[in-house]
This record gives structure tokens, C-alpha cells and sequence, in this order.
């Protein structure tokens, strides 16, 4: 939250059953036009959206008026239609959405979470290796191509969320989003091909695993204007919290570089961390990202 002088203060705590290691941390301060919404795209890049709207209507796998949790039934369905691979039946909501006009890009706000599906098929994957497994992860962990092996492995397995578009009675895939983790929801802006002139109704396709996501929320929005370049500021100052005993000062040497010196805090724990003041252009909105 933003502090009386103008800063802001981020407590960031640890409430799963995990370690965290936290290496670097950094506020973006975006300063953009009034009635502008900044969201995050599945790289993690800033998008400005305008006049978002929800869907004037939301169909599920069956063509019936639904909302957007999967539920048990239709992985039931779904798995009598066929196979047992994961390839082999997928859930879908379609949305019927009012278009975006004027040649301007339509962005569609996905506000999405996993459920544990996933991870825990992975644990289950992950405990084949046995007694190799801490060696395995380590070697893993030091070799920058994991990420981008893991991030390929999920998609081929069908993992992903998959965004399509209608065009001419067909549907073409545009984006597939990879897992965004159970922790809770969060909002990714899907840039969409933009619309005819003369288009009168566009519609979306999400399709899914059967109990792999939920799906909170969409809306559809223009792209809104660029908001330029961010302020970027480092902590000016840090304190730590182990459970309720008393809170400690963190070296900053630790947080402002990418040097794997990290924090780590386990569960119960968490981190405290202030950040200075900065101007907001006059006439303007703003909207913080903590990285």
C-alpha cells in the first residue's frame, strides 16, 4: 500500500508449504492516461487496456449458459467421450463478446489460477526418480535451459490454457497461456487479432484440462495508449519476520542485483519492504508493479 509521503510499503509472506529465495526486488511506478488499466501479458510485459466488458454471454463444453469453473461432472463427460491421454478431451467456454470497432486491437483479460492438479501430477511425475531426485534438481536448477524445457514439457502435455477466435465459423488458436500457479488468481492480457470493420459479434474459445484452472473472470477491452517508460526504484529499506518472533534489518545489497545473494523465508515468514516516493505526472493515473 502507498504510504503518506507518497511511497509505497510491500510485505511479501510466505503461506505455503514451500521455501521461497528471493534474489532481487525491484517497483515499477507506471504513470498512464486516465481510465487506462495496466495488466501483465504471459511475458510479463505491461499492457494498457481500455473500456474493458465482460462477455454477453458464457457457454460451456455442452453449449449450455454456464459460468467458468470446470466442474467433476464434465471431466466425467469428457473422459467417456474418449482416450485417456490429455490430448484426447479438453473443456471448453466459449464467450460471446461485444467486438472492439475502429481498427483499434481488442485485449482480453483473463483473471486465472491453477488448481493443485497440476503440481501434484508433477510431484507424482518428479517421485519416479527416487533417491536421484535431489541430484537431479540440483543439476536442473544450474542449467539455464530447464525453464524452457519445463515451460515446453507442460504445453505438450496440454497443461496450458488455450485462447482461440472465431474467424469465418472456424476457430484459430492465437495464444495458449502456460500455468499461472494455485497461489491465487492472476489477471493476463491476451492481445486479440483485430476485428473486421464491420464485424458484429466476436467470439472466444477457452479450452482447458477438465480441473486443471478456474477461471474467475473475462473481459474484453480496447488496447489503451502507451504509458511510455516506468520509474524504476530499489528498496531503500528491508525488514524480516521469522513467525512472531521480532523483525530484523536486511542487507539491500542483497535485493538489488540479480548475484544469487538471496533472502529465503520459509513458512510464516515474510518480508518487509519500503519504497521511496516518486512524482506523478500531472493529469495522470498510476499503477505500481512490484517485480
Amino acid at each position: 500500500g502507498a504510504d503518506p509521503e507518497g511511497g509505497y510499503r510491500v510485505r511479501i509472506a510466505t503461506e505455503l508449504p514451500e521455501t521461497r529465495h528471493l534474489d532481487r526486488a525491484r517497483l515499477e511506478l507506471w504513470d498512464h492516461a486516465p481510465g487506462d488499466e495496466l495488466a501483465l501479458d504471459d511475458r510479463g510485459r505491461v499492457v494498457p487496456v481500455r473500456g474493458a466488458r465482460p462477455p454477453r454471454e458464457v457457454t460451456d463444453s455442452h453449449g449450455q449458459a454456464t459460468g467458468f469453473a470446470a466442474r467433476a461432472d464434465e471431466l466425467a463427460a469428457a473422459t467417456d467421450r474418449g482416450g485417456s491421454s490429455f490430448g484426447s478431451y479438453r473443456l471448453t467456454r466459449l464467450l460471446d463478446l461485444a467486438p472492439v470497432f475502429g481498427g483499434v486491437e481488442p485485449v482480453l483479460l483473463l483473471d486465472v489460477q491453477n488448481t493443485d492438479f497440476i503440481q501434484d501430477a508433477y510431484h507424482r511425475y518428479m517421485r519416479r526418480f527416487g533417491p536421484g531426485l535431489p541430484k537431479l534438481m540440483r543439476w536442473m536448477s544450474d542449467d539455464s535451459s530447464y525453464g524452457l524445457a519445463l515451460a515446453w514439457l507442460l504445453q505438450s502435455a496440454g497443461f496450458g490454457l488455450e485462447v482461440a477466435v472465431e474467424e469465418r465459423a472456424a476457430f484459430r488458436v492465437v495464444a495458449t497461456l502456460a500455468p499461472v500457479g494455485i497461489a491465487g488468481p492472476k489477471t493476463v492480457a491476451v492481445p486479440l487479432p483485430t476485428p473486421r470493420p464491420d464485424t458484429t459479434r466476436m467470439r472466444v474459445r477457452l479450452s482447458m484440462l477438465p480441473e486443471a484452472w478456474t477461471v474467475h473472470g473475462v473481459r474484453l477491452g480496447a488496447r489503451g495508449t502507451s504509458p511510455g517508460e516506468p520509474q524504476v526504484g530499489a528498496p531503500r529499506a528491508a525488514r524480516g519476520r521469522r513467525g512472531v518472533g521480532p523483525s530484523v534489518d536486511v542487507p539491500l545489497a542483497t535485493l538489488r542485483e540479480e548475484d544469487g545473494r538471496h533472502v529465503q523465508g520459509g513458512v510464516g515468514e515474510h518480508l518487509e519492504l519500503d519504497f521511496p516516493p516518486s512524482p506523478r505526472g500531472p493529469g495522470r493515473s498510476r499503477t505500481a508493479v512490484l517485480r
